[in-house]
């Protein structure tokens, strides 16, 4: 008699063969990325309606939107990862406020990216600390660190990039005296400012950067500049969408009796990164609650919900049911449930 979890997982792959996992096309891709997110006719209604002179981000959602960056600083869940600049007038820059560490990434040209302020670290921090430490207002001094090349000859033309990177840019001391910086290198110096985060108002302010500015609470404000994707957005939304249906379905039809949610879970997380995708969130069972009896029971429906992103976008507005019936050694119908991206 076969066993349960080879018939299973053979009837499924005999029900629907998933396609191979395809990368985008390559020069696509890359194209892409050297194009900005953001949707600067939208962004200009907005500030134009709302009379901005500027606009300022620390969520890590906007600061990709205008940067086409996740700052490393973001990955390792610092409070303040970085910032990033949006002037009103488009004849001025805009800038992605970041640490020295991520330069080396920019460097690389693979993508469009603003401007760029880095910054490091008070050399004089001591200054500022005792009974005679200094007003807050008064900027430290950056720390700086030259690299030291022993043969320069011998470095590649991306290496070279890298230690370019470091001589082209002077690192201001802290986060906030560098946003107060790009902010002044961007035309956002008067006026009415929005900022996502009333935070960076509080920064400002207790370094005496924030003269002559009425800082805005506006994180409504930016989702009304995303909610009307660019093409560039809508492109990247296709293809996590079409990665994400083709990895579910791979991953369904490889499922077997006695699988549990991890199991099933690390499957699908392969099968996304086969296609350029990362996981979002992945649920097997019965909805959150997982397997009513921890993994795969022959006779009993359960439900995969699998979703992943690509360059942090979505293709999945809502499921639609993709159901296997009447698989072999089942006493009623089995029923497998995936949603797919509209």
């Amino acid at each position: 008699m076969p066993d349960a979890r080879s018939a299973f997982g053979s009837a499924a792959r005999a029900a629907e063969q998933p396609p191979a996992p395809q990368a985008p096309d390559a020069a696509t891709l890359a194209a892409l990325r050297r194009r900005p997110l953001i949707n600067r006719a939208q962004a200009a209604r907005v500030m134009e309606q709302y009379d901005l002179a500027g606009m300022l981000a620390v969520n890590p959602v906007n600061i990709y939107y205008l940067s086409n960056t996740v700052p490393i600083s973001v990955r390792m869940r610092h409070e303040y990862p970085a910032f990033a600049t949006l002037p009103r007038n488009q004849d001025e820059p805009s800038f992605l406020v970041t640490t020295t560490m991520q330069s080396w990434d920019i460097a690389n040209g693979d993508r469009w990216v603003p401007e760029i302020i880095r910054y490091t670290a008070p050399r004089n921090w001591q200054d500022y600390t005792g009974d005679d430490a200094r007003p807050l207002t008064e900027e430290p001094v950056a720390a700086t660190r030259t690299p030291s090349v022993r043969e320069p000859d011998a470095l590649t033309a991306r290496e070279q990039g890298w230690l370019q990177s470091g001589r082209d840019h002077s690192p201001s001391p802290t986060a906030e005296w560098a946003l107060a910086r790009a902010m002044r290198e961007s035309g956002i110096t008067r006026g009415r400012v929005a900022v996502d985060d009333m935070r960076i108002a509080r920064l400002l302010q207790r370094i005496g950067a924030a003269d002559n500015i009425e800082f805005v609470d506006a994180d409504n404000l930016f989702r009304r500049i995303r909610y009307i994707k660019s093409p560039v957005e809508i492109e990247y939304m296709r293809i996590a969408g079409r990665g994400n249906s083709a990895a579910a379905m791979a991953t369904a039809a490889g499922l077997e009796v006695g699988m549990t949610l991890p199991e099933i879970e690390q499957r699908f997380m392969a099968e996304a990164a086969a296609r350029g995708n990362e996981l979002t969130f992945f649920i097997a069972g019965t909805s959150v609650g997982s397997f009513r009896s921890g993994s795969i029971v022959e006779g009993e429906p359960f439900l995969l919900d699998a979703v992943s992103h690509y360059q942090q976008y979505h293709g999945e507005k809502g499921g639609s049911g993709r159901r296997y019936r009447s698989l072999p050694g089942t006493r009623r119908h089995q029923d497998v449930t995936i949603t797919c991206p509209h």
